[in-house]
């Protein structure tokens, strides 16, 4: 959907991006498909957080997001990956979530997450320094990985969770935060946070929201 304004603004998004409107009974939200002409529409900039109109937790797949969660949903996009495992000796196959990094830091508080949710499991580093959680816990796994949109295989595919722009503003940071952990680079000289990714997808709907907030992103595609 492209949505043109008087102004002379035009946003191009997915039909399920939420638009903040003003009406008389205050600012509702309103998905680009339901827009209707002569709507006011909140524009992207910093107040826009000072009225943010998501305020309770999100109960989705069975898990209130919290900020713990919404952070290790981020990372799990970014440094994760989801596949099947089978032991072809007792025939048992489950669907397996790994984390990885080459700091431990973010690993350990991905481990005190997965341990809040009954998912006990331990650190461990192979030969090339890098660490790595695994777990094929049937009670969390599933479930966390229909939260976070990731399927077995490669991760090309991936995009945003519909829920996270529907979330408490410290929701969706400590999402964004475990984006950043994973697959981003804060330059403190240039005062720029930079976030990589394959998935043209989840890019977009990232910009939408982060320009929705107010933080001016741009998209910068490399050969």
């Amino acid at each position: 959907y492209t949505v043109v304004c008087a102004d002379g603004t035009e946003v191009t998004t997915s039909a399920w991006h939420p638009f903040m409107v003003f009406t008389a009974g205050g600012i509702v939200e309103r998905r680009a498909d339901a827009l209707q002409p002569g709507d006011l529409l909140l524009t992207p900039n910093p107040s826009v957080r000072a009225q943010w109109p998501f305020t309770e937790p999100r109960e989705v797949e069975g898990f209130t997001v919290t900020e713990p969660l919404a952070w290790l949903v981020g990372f799990a996009l970014g440094d994760g990956g989801l596949d099947w495992f089978e032991n072809r000796t007792t025939s048992y196959r489950a669907l397996r979530l790994r984390l990885f990094d080459g700091r431990k830091e973010s690993l350990e508080f991905a481990q005190r997450v997965l341990a809040d949710y009954g998912v006990e499991v331990s650190l461990q580093q192979d030969k090339r320094g890098l660490y790595r959680l695994t777990t094929t816990d049937s009670r969390f796994v599933p479930a966390f990985a229909r939260l976070a949109g990731l399927e077995p295989g490669p991760k090309d595919h991936l995009t945003l969770p519909e829920w996270v722009a529907k979330s408490p503003l410290s929701v969706i940071g400590a999402f964004l935060g475990g984006l950043i952990d994973s697959d981003g680079y804060v330059s403190l000289g240039r005062r720029r946070v930079e976030f990589s990714t394959v998935c043209p997808d989840l890019a977009r709907r990232l910009t939408s929201l982060l320009s929705l907030l107010g933080f001016n992103p741009s998209i910068r595609e490399k050969a």
